[in-house]
């Protein structure tokens, strides 16, 4: 111990001091719901996203089978169906089991079927018929990929929210923590504020023309607020 100067002290001090500084920000228990924030922000662009792509699949399509869109009303089944049928002509009685299992409904398979055969749109190219393809399958693409990061989603509001997540959802309490900034800011709102978060444009406008202040702000998309008397 002798050999061991002061400055070598000083040093080893100053490496532990860093270490342990180091390894208290890598364990930040404030940095957990950063991964919250950027995954409801990307769902929430993803939806957008999402309905403008089906949108336009949609409006494609139409001009060769437009019946389809009024027996189809939701996006997910919509894709998977144009990227199974691929065109009108390959729609026929033998096809009707494959037509129920992805419409999940009897009924409305035999409704495609019967469309198909007395449809008004114009015939598709052959080059049309691949684009639409292509499109319809990165469209189902983007779809997977947003329920498998609602499902992630799950799972870290679970972990870092349990309680606000049992409370009022995992998208409403996600963005809520986004909102706030974080959930330790969150936690530290008063329930006035949290109850306005989201409908701070309102707020300000009607105390600038004196009218009526909001209710709600986000926590209205909450099932237990919209159906509260």
């Amino acid at each position: 111990m002798k050999k061991i100067e002061d400055e070598d002290m000083r040093r080893a001090q100053l490496g532990l001091g860093h270490s342990y500084s180091r390894q208290k920000c890598a364990t930040d228990v404030n940095r957990q719901d950063k991964p919250i924030i950027q995954t409801i922000a990307l769902i929430e662009q993803l939806d957008k996203n999402i309905n403008t792509f089906v949108m336009r699949l949609k409006e494609w399509f139409s001009w060769h089978f437009p019946e389809l869109t009024k027996i189809v009303n939701d996006n997910n089944i919509f894709t998977k169906l144009v990227n199974h049928i691929e065109k009108r002509e390959n729609i026929n009685d033998d096809l009707k089991e494959e037509l129920t299992s992805i419409l999940l409904d009897d009924e409305k398979a035999q409704q495609v079927i019967d469309a198909a055969k007395i449809s008004m749109g114009q015939e598709l190219s052959e080059t049309d018929c691949i684009q639409i393809k292509k499109f319809s399958s990165r469209c189902q693409e983007l779809i997977e990929f947003r329920e498998s990061l609602t499902e992630y989603l799950k799972q870290r509001m679970n972990a870092v929210a349990p309680n606000l997540s049992a409370l009022i959802g995992d998208i409403v309490g996600s963005k809520l923590i986004s909102h706030a900034g974080g959930l330790t800011n969150l936690s530290k709102y008063p329930a006035s504020t949290i109850q306005i978060l989201g409908a701070e444009k309102a707020l300000f406008r009607a105390l600038k023309t004196k009218g009526k202040t909001p209710k709600y702000g986000l926590i209205f998309n909450s099932t237990f607020i919209g159906r509260a008397n």
